[in-house]
């Protein structure tokens, strides 16, 4: 067994369990394989569009509460 294994391309090491490097690897098309900073800035984004909308239902809500009263 190697101790230390390395990727060819940019020279980080592959974690035990991996046969290619997570970084460099070329699997697309599953939201989950890609790289884990792509994969927070899209959940910020998301988390971020929730809580306008859930603003804009609230906003909403006390407009038609006010209007009922």
């Amino acid at each position: 067994m190697e101790l230390d294994r390395r990727c060819a391309k940019c020279g980080q090491a592959i974690p035990w369990g991996e046969t290619e490097c997570p970084l460099c690897s070329e699997r697309l098309g599953y939201f989950w394989l890609q790289r884990r900073d792509t994969f927070l800035i899209l959940v910020f984004v998301l988390i971020i569009l929730l809580f306008v909308i859930t603003g804009y239902a609230v906003r909403r809500y006390h407009a038609v509460e006010r209007g009922l009263g």
